[in-house]
């Protein structure tokens, strides 16, 4: 973790410490708005402390060996010694120790989200959470205590430690180990005075080492984990930390952007889709008028082809002429009649033959008058459906 900055809650509302983990954390250590924080964590990992207050310390003996088996059976374990019901309580297990003690950290799932949140809102992607007192100083044998505003944050052991009212400390410390361990007392003299601090000392009856704080109180946690790391991660289960360094911070981005390509694909497809259909339609269309003006063809294999041939037999047959005139004649009335639809066209030794529908003789009868009116060739009506135009021959 040694380059990583660690952020921790100045007990102040709406104020945030951070330090580099390195032997001189206290060089650039800065206290400020989380945004102002978010700023300066930018790019590096980040090591969140949570409040001694909002987190307990046990240790618990479990027979289970898997890490899955000892995930079940600890809250269970422990519920005895917690205070309510586990349900809502998160449980963060650190190693196994060789006596099959396991230590676990227990927290209200609530109280880690609300926590987060911030951070989150403020672009902090933390990589480790870690309860505040498991990030003092401490060597075996001694007691480490840190007060600050009123409250004492104290580590007993390596994976043990309190956070309690500075004014409970005598009493509550008498209870772990050696009652004549030494005991190492850092203090911020702006939240408690020297006084505070010295009558404290008095009524632990233990030897203790008193050390002013740095202003920025981060820097004790940040040297001291980059030289002693600590066991216990808060970020395990629904918590546990995304890794994937540079990829993860852009991992919303590129999900963003294959949701747009996924419903950009979707869309040409569709498209896709329909344009073959209307595409279909057309031939269908395109092959019945084919059929309707050349009937006489029974296969159609290449319709632009075939209908190229069969224009081309027309214009080369000695009828030519005559077909396209007797057709551009009757096509001004057939366009003008409403309804009227032709199924078929025929031309065969001077004679135009249109099937056309509806197959009423009556109103087929007029419009057969009326292409003879307007064209002058003679016009009958054939099989009550067919209009033949008889070219020059009467």
């Amino acid at each position: 973790m040694s380059e990583a900055v660690l952020i921790r809650p100045a007990g102040i509302p709406d104020v945030w410490e951070c330090a580099r983990l390195a032997v001189d954390a206290a060089k650039g250590a800065a206290r400020g708005s989380l945004e102002e924080v978010a700023r300066l964590c930018r790019g590096q990992r980040v090591v969140a402390l949570v409040p001694g207050t909002a987190v307990t310390l046990h240790h618990v003996q479990v027979p289970a060996r898997s890490a899955s088996e000892i995930r079940m059976a600890v809250p269970f374990a422990l519920e005895e010694q917690l205070a309510g019901k586990i349900e809502g309580l998160h449980f963060a297990i650190g190693p196994k120790a060789a006596d099959g003690m396991v230590p676990v950290a227990v927290m209200n799932g609530d109280a880690l989200r609300a926590f987060l949140k911030p951070l989150q809102e403020a672009g902090i992607t933390p990589d480790a959470v870690l309860p505040e007192p498991l990030a003092l100083p401490w060597t075996d044998g001694t007691r480490s205590v840190l007060i600050d505003h009123g409250n004492a944050i104290v580590r007993t052991a390596i994976t043990g430690g309190f956070a309690i009212e500075a004014g409970l400390l005598p009493s509550v410390l008498q209870r772990f180990g050696d009652a004549q361990a030494p005991v190492r007392l850092w203090h911020d003299p702006e939240s408690v005075s020297a006084a505070e601090v010295a009558k404290i000392a008095a009524e632990m009856g233990k030897p203790v080492e008193q050390q002013v704080l740095p202003p920025v109180l981060a820097a004790v946690f940040a040297q001291a984990l980059h030289s002693q790391p600590c066991n216990i991660d808060l970020l395990q289960g629904e918590y546990r930390a995304r890794k994937g360094g540079a990829l993860q911070r852009f991992l919303p981005a590129i999900v963003l952007a294959l949701a747009a390509l996924l419903v950009h694909l979707g869309w040409s497809g569709w498209d896709l889709y329909a344009l073959k259909r209307t595409t279909a339609d057309l031939d269908r269309r395109s092959e019945e008028l084919f059929r309707k003006a050349f009937p006489e063809v029974k296969r159609v294999v290449n319709m632009d082809a075939q209908a190229d041939q069969a224009l081309a037999a027309l214009r080369s047959g000695s009828g030519a002429g005559d077909f396209l005139d007797l057709y551009a004649q009757a096509a001004s009335v057939l366009q003008s009649t409403p309804g009227l639809e032709i199924d078929s066209i025929m031309f065969r030794d001077g004679q135009l033959s249109l099937a056309v529908r509806p197959g009423d003789k009556a109103a087929i009868g007029q419009i057969a008058e009326r292409i003879a009116a307007a064209s002058g060739v003679p016009t009958t009506v054939q099989d009550d459906t067919r209009i033949v135009m008889h070219g020059g021959a009467p």
